[in-house]
C-alpha cells in the first residue's frame, strides 16, 4: 500500500486511470480480446456440450477453471467502457463500445449456458457426488446455487432468448434512463465558497451540505428536471417491473419476494424476522430525525434527510489529503 501511495498522482484531477485495462478505445487489444473471448467460448461449447454428465470431478474442475478465465476476461472488457460511460453518460464513443461489448458478452453467455443446464439435469446421486468431491471444494457454493435455481431454470433456447432480449428490453430501458438523465441541463447552484455545480451527481451531493438553503437549492434543481420527465421515467419503471413480473411467472416463482430471497441467499424466516423487528421499532427512525431537527434548529424536510448534525461547514479536504487518508486506512488491512 505504501508503494501505491508513492505511485499515486495525488495532485491529479479526480479521473479514473484505466490504462491497466486498456489504453483507449483504439487499443488493438480490445478487439483482440473480444475475438479471443468468443473463440474460447465457442471452443468450450464444442468440447463439452452434451458431455457434462460423463465428466469426472477432476475434469469438471478444469472446466470451472476455464470458465473462470472467461469470466475474468469478460469482466475486464465490460469494466473499461462501463466505467468511462458511468463517469460521463454523454460520451457517445463509450456508449457505442459498451453496446458492442454487451452484445459480445451476451453471445458468450449464450454459448456457455449449456454447462449449468446440463449440471442441473444430473441425477441426484451424481450431483451429490460432485458436491462432496474434494477437488471441487472451491466450487461448492456455485454448485449449491445451481441446485437451488434448478426449479426455475428454463430450456437453453428460452434462456438464450431471454439473454438476447435484455439487450433491447429491460436493461435497455434502464440504460435509457441513465443516458436521458445525463443529457439534462440543471439549474446551477453556487455554494458559499463560490463553487458552481450543475450536474445531477454534484447537485445531489449538496444534500449533505450544512447550509439548509444550499440543500434546498440542490434538491429543487434535481427535482425540477425529474418532474419534467415524470411520465417518461414512470413508463420506464413500469416496463421494467412488468418485464420482471413476466419473467418470474415464466420461471415459476411464487412471488417476487421468493426470487429476491434466492438471489440474496436469505431464508424467508430470517427476512420476516428482520421486517418484524424493524417494524416494531419505527419509533427509532422518528426519534432520530426529531433529534437531528433539534440539532440543526429546524423541522426536517426531504432535503434535510442527509444533512449533517451541525450547521457549521466542515473544513475542506483536498484531493491529495483524501487519497492519503484513504490509502492509510486501507494499509491497516491484511494483504
Amino acid at each position: 500500500m505504501t508503494q501505491a501511495l508513492e505511485l499515486t498522482q495525488l495532485d491529479s484531477p479526480q479521473e479514473w486511470d484505466l490504462s491497466d485495462l486498456y489504453k483507449g478505445f483504439d487499443d488493438p487489444r480490445l478487439t483482440q480480446d473480444l475475438e479471443s473471448l468468443q473463440t474460447e467460448a465457442s471452443g468450450f461449447r464444442e468440447s463439452f456440450r452434451g458431455k457434462v454428465k460423463d465428466l469426472s470431478p477432476e475434469q469438471l474442475a478444469e472446466c470451472f477453471k476455464a470458465l473462470e478465465s472467461i469470466a475474468e476476461k469478460s469482466g475486464y472488457l465490460y469494466a473499461f467502457p462501463s466505467l468511462i460511460f458511468s463517469a460521463d453518460t454523454r460520451n457517445t464513443e463509450a456508449k457505442q463500445f459498451l453496446d458492442k461489448v454487451m452484445e459480445a458478452l451476451t453471445n458468450v453467455e449464450n454459448q456457455l449456458l449449456f454447462f449449468d443446464l446440463e449440471l442441473q439435469k444430473l441425477e441426484a446421486s451424481k450431483f451429490e457426488e460432485l458436491q462432496k468431491a474434494s477437488v471441487l471444494s472451491a466450487y461448492q457454493h456455485y454448485l449449491n446455487r445451481i441446485a437451488k435455481y434448478r426449479p426455475h431454470t428454463l430450456s437453453e433456447e428460452v434462456e438464450q432468448t431471454r439473454n438476447q432480449d435484455s439487450l433491447t428490453g429491460r436493461q435497455a430501458f434502464i440504460q435509457l434512463r441513465s443516458v436521458h438523465l445525463g443529457e439534462q441541463e440543471y439549474e446551477p447552484v453556487t455554494t458559499p465558497d463560490g463553487r458552481t455545480v450543475n450536474t445531477e451527481s454534484e447537485l445531489s451531493a449538496l444534500l449533505y451540505h450544512p447550509d439548509p438553503k444550499i440543500r434546498t437549492a440542490g434538491y429543487q434543481s434535481v427535482r425540477k428536471v425529474m418532474k419534467q420527465h415524470n411520465s417518461l421515467y414512470a413508463y420506464i419503471m413500469n416496463t421494467v417491473a412488468q418485464d420482471h413480473k413476466i419473467e418470474n411467472q415464466m420461471r415459476g416463482y411464487e412471488s417476487t419476494l421468493q426470487k429476491q430471497l434466492l438471489v440474496d441467499e436469505v431464508s424467508e424466516p430470517v427476512f420476516r424476522a428482520i421486517m418484524s423487528g424493524t417494524g416494531d421499532r419505527f419509533d427509532l427512525f422518528q426519534r432520530y430525525y426529531n433529534l437531528k431537527g433539534q440539532a440543526i434548529g429546524q423541522k426536517i424536510r426531504t432535503a434535510d434527510l442527509y444533512a449533517p448534525w451541525t450547521t457549521e461547514a466542515a473544513p475542506p479536504v483536498t484531493y491529495k489529503s483524501g487519497v492519503e487518508t484513504l490509502l492509510a486506512a486501507l494499509d491497516q488491512f491484511d494483504a
